[in-house]
This record gives C-alpha cells, structure tokens and sequence, in this order.
C-alpha cells in the first residue's frame, strides 16, 4: 500500500522536509504539532508540500481568514523549503493521497482512477467541514477516532493524531535511552488557562510543552519533555479534541483526567478518570504503589490506539481503495 500526505504551502501545521526523508525527520520538522505520524512510522508514507492552486476547491484555505488575515498565511511560504507543483507530482503511482484542506485540484486527482483521493480539513471553524464531499475526492477524512469502519465513499472517521502506540517514545529513545519517567505533564491549554497543579508536585517535576518561538527544536523538546514524565494530566482550560493526549499515550504517560474535556475520551482508561486534582492525586498515588495498575492502564490505553487511533481508520482507506480499485465511481 503506497501512500502519500500532501499539504499546500499556505498550511499552518506540520511538516517542512523533502518527499523521502526518513520518518523521524519528517516529523521533527513540524511546525506545530506531531500530526499523522503514522503514515510514516508505520506505512512509510511519502510527503509533499505543493504550491497552491488557484481553482475552486483549493481555494478553501482562505476559509480560516477567520482567526487571521490571509497574509499570515502567504506569508508561510517563506518558511517552506521543499515545495514542488501539483503538475510535477506522478500521483498515479499512489493507492491512497491524503491531502490537508484541498491541495491537489480536481482536474489531477479525476485523471488517477486507481488512487484514493481523500482530504482532511485542517479546522473545525473552516466551510468545508460540514460541506458535502468535494468534487473529484471520495472521502473525507473527520478527524475524530475510529468508531465506525467505512465501505462507502463520503465521510470516515480519521484522526489527525494517527499515531502508533509507542512510536514517539521510540523516537526520543534514539537519542535519549536512559530517561526514567517521572513526575507530570501538564496539557497545554491548562496551562494556558492558569492551572496550578499544586497537589500533583509531590510526584516529581511538572512538565509541559515547549512553544516554538522559544527553541527551533520545540517538537522534539516537548517529546523529551512527555517520554520524562509519567503522567499527562488536564485540568482547566478549554474543550479540546485530544491530539496532544494521543501524543502522550504514544510517549508512554498515562493519562489522568476529566475525560469530558476531550473528544478522544475513550483513550482515557475508566481508573483514571478524575474531576479534578484532588481525584487526580488519590489516583496518582494509587499507580504510584501499584505497578501493577499502571501497567494495566498503559496497555489499556495502547489497546485502544491500535484499535481506534490506527486500525479501524486505516481499515476504512483500505476497504474504499478496494472499492475504487474494483468497481470505480
């Protein structure tokens, strides 16, 4: 199964490197967060940065000049180092592309029968979301873990945190094999928010990310920072869909919490669900005398990745390239 990613050079998030770099560096070179790192680590998947095009459907970034003006994203074209045209791309070569937002045009993607063509819009706020399927693609890609397993073209369930269990510990173990996990991460938007974990620092150092205007090497940082500690936690702040818990989980944290804050609710195992630190610290404690336990919640949670983060989602493409493939559109 050959897979591409795709993103236009007006996008955000992720990646900034050549098609063939080596998985690790492809995601080391995020802008922001890890994003589908699966498709790397585990399908060996190729990357493209593309030039935007200037047609209907790829138009459709220009829907987050919502948040901020279109020239802060323009201006992200100077950041991108490795960007090729949509034209100079052999996209037939490829069972399934994925793109963020709409970054290959119709008129390419209705020219390669055999491939999947499957996009994923990069915000919730954007048009696109909850528009009916675009034009010369046959799914889209929801962003939310893998409940349903899809055999109709349209809409299918897809995380953008499509991570493997373990892979990230694996990555900051390379160049970090002594870490001995202790103490708690704090997620980002609690931070934010103000949140004082004053109970849980009995448990050792609290940790969180590091921003990228502070260190160029900010993504790997906050990987060491998450493999360091033996929690993740989250208390206070807004709603979140749950990215940065994936991220955690693939680091080897288990994750204590209120599981109503995030969308991707179920990777939180029954144990560790807590309204608030105090909870969260008699839970801590708990693990902390039971090893036992904690490698029960461990499991749980990769148990659960395997299945909903990676397996069911990829099931999906797989089953549609099928259909594709054997009886077209």
């Amino acid at each position: 199964m050959k897979i591409a990613l795709v993103k236009q050079e007006t996008y955000q998030d992720l990646y900034n490197c050549p098609t063939k770099a080596t998985p690790h560096a492809k995601i080391l070179s995020s802008r922001s967060r890890v994003g589908p790192a699966g498709l790397f680590t585990k399908y060996n998947a190729d990357f493209y940065t593309v030039r935007i095009e200037n047609t209907p459907e790829c138009r459709i970034w220009k829907q987050k000049a919502i948040t901020r003006p279109l020239s802060a994203y323009l201006k992200l074209r100077e950041w991108h180092k490795h960007v090729v045209r949509c034209k100079d791309v052999d996209w037939s070569q490829y069972d399934i592309v994925i793109s963020l937002d709409i970054s290959v045009p119709a008129s390419i993607t209705k020219k390669c029968r055999k491939t999947l063509w499957c996009y994923m819009i990069g915000e919730l706020y954007m048009a696109a979301y909850n528009k009916p399927l675009i034009n010369g693609y046959d799914a889209k890609l929801n962003q939310n873990l893998g409940n349903n397993i899809a055999t109709s073209f349209g809409v299918v369930d897809f995380p953008y945190s499509f991570i493997e269990p373990g892979s990230l510990g694996k990555l900051v173990d390379q160049s970090h094999p002594d870490i001995v996990p202790k103490g708690v991460f704090q997620e980002a938007n609690s931070v934010a928010a103000g949140g004082n974990l004053v109970r849980l620092k009995q448990f050792g150092p609290i940790r969180t990310i590091v921003k990228r205007k502070h260190d160029k090497k900010h993504v790997l940082k906050t990987l060491i920072n998450l493999r360091k500690s033996k929690y993740f936690v989250k208390f206070g702040g807004r709603n979140v869909r749950g990215n940065g818990v994936v991220e955690a989980a693939s680091c080897g944290n288990a994750l204590v919490m209120n599981h109503t804050t995030i969308i991707h609710r179920k990777l939180v195992h029954p144990f560790c669900r807590a309204k608030n630190q105090k909870a969260a610290e008699k839970i801590i404690n708990k693990l902390e005398q039971d090893k036992e336990m904690l490698k029960e919640v461990v499991e749980y949670q990769n148990k659960i990745m395997r299945e909903f983060v990676i397996g069911r989602p990829m099931q999906s493409l797989k089953n549609l390239h099928q259909k594709k493939v054997g009886h077209g559109r």
